[in-house]
């Protein structure tokens, strides 16, 4: 792939587009339903742990400025190869089951939007995998400005959505006072952090990028903070303006359901479509990073060099094999087994990339007690979500 050089905005897009795609969409009703008024906690709780990941991503990134990201983390810390190769393996397997996900989901909402029958959600799945894919094929610059239009796009939907909820707020129109207790805050809490999870493709595109140790900084720490932001603006709305019932009825489509009290039938299609392009957007961000890994994996004999043999014009046969098993993925397994896959699956990375950073520390400027709460704070996460 040609690379055109990014610029911070755009690799902060990569990371908003990452985030902000089905996991809000398809999880915030699940978060309010259980974290109740403390749903705002919840998203800050998570969007803490998020930022302490963040601060080890940037500062490894500031030192190891390479495509491979937390792949190349892993084999810079961990002297025992094999257990490299394997966390890098599984961080990989990750992007790909997200992709599958992100998929599955764009399916639904197509279907739902269309009225077509449910038949229909493979094909639609694995066209948006094959779109996005191709896309990827082109120059890294363009890969950045249409996810920064995809971004810019739903962003201004959603922050709409947000500004009509503290219009009606202050106008106490439309409000349905709900009091929702806390039924369970921790699972609320891991439900809140893998709305978040994604976010590290930025590290990616560090051979993409002009000065990659202030770049990539500057763009993990922008993202973050906008989607903490956004996340919690997201919930306000809910809160206020989804009923309970209509939150046990609609738990999956609670942002739209919320954009149906403002505007009727026409807000719910707005919303949906925002979905659709948020979705898209987040499968662009994670096949970026899915090829980039691909590609420092093959050249540092972690996957066979042949995976970056081109078959067909810049297609390699890494490519292929992505779009073959992430198509396979959207057909043949079902939206919450994955999502449960890969929400373990990020966390466990994550708690790599902490041991890596630690590891690393006598290379890279290290706060250990930052880095041991992100580290307790990811186990925390993953066991609520198991227990729960």
């Amino acid at each position: 792939m040609n690379n055109k050089k990014m610029n911070t905005i755009q690799v902060a897009s990569l990371g908003i587009g990452s985030m902000v795609g089905a996991g809000i969409f398809a999880l915030l009703g699940q978060v309010v339903l259980y974290a109740g008024n403390a749903t705002y906690w919840a998203f800050l709780f998570a969007g803490a742990v998020a930022l302490l990941c963040g601060y080890s991503y940037a500062k490894l990134s500031q030192i190891f400025p390479d495509s491979g990201g937390i792949t190349e983390y892993y084999h810079r810390a961990f002297s025992w190869r094999f257990f490299a190769t394997l966390m890098s393996l599984i961080y990989l397997a990750t992007l790909a089951v997200s992709v599958s996900m992100l998929a599955s989901s764009f399916a639904i909402y197509m279907t739902t939007l269309t009225h077509l029958p449910h038949a229909m959600r493979p094909i639609f799945g694995t066209a948006i995998i094959l779109i996005m894919g191709l896309l990827n094929l082109r120059k890294s610059g363009t890969v950045g400005r249409i996810e920064s239009i995809l971004v810019f796009i739903k962003v201004a939907i959603l922050s709409t959505l947000v500004g009509f909820g503290i219009y009606h707020f202050f106008d106490n129109t439309l409000l349905v006072h709900n009091n929702l207790p806390a039924t369970n805050f921790w699972a609320a809490a891991a439900f809140a952090f893998f709305a978040y999870s994604g976010f590290g493709v930025m590290t990616n595109a560090a051979q993409n990028v002009n000065n990659p140790a202030r770049t990539i900084t500057r763009a993990i720490y922008i993202a973050l903070i906008f989607v903490i932001l956004l996340y919690c603006a997201l919930g306000f709305v809910v809160l206020n303006f989804v009923s309970g019932d209509a939150l046990h009825t609609n738990i999956n489509t609670a942002v739209s359901s919320a954009s149906n009290m403002f505007l009727g039938r026409y807000g719910f299609v707005i919303m949906t479509i925002a979905g659709l392009i948020a979705i898209a957007s987040g499968i662009n961000a994670l096949i970026y990073s899915s090829l980039k890994i691909i590609e420092s994996m093959a050249n540092n004999n972690s996957l066979p060099r042949v995976a970056n043999t081109r078959v067909i014009s810049r297609a390699t046969i890494g490519f292929l094999a992505l779009m073959i098993l992430t198509s396979l993925g959207c057909i043949f397994l079902r939206f919450e087994l994955i999502s449960k896959i890969a929400s373990a699956a990020f966390l466990v990375s994550y708690m790599g990339l902490f041991a890596a950073h630690f590891l690393l520390r006598k290379q890279v400027s290290t706060s250990r007690i930052l880095v041991a709460l992100g580290f307790a704070g990811t186990l925390f996460i993953l066991i609520e979500m198991l227990v729960n």
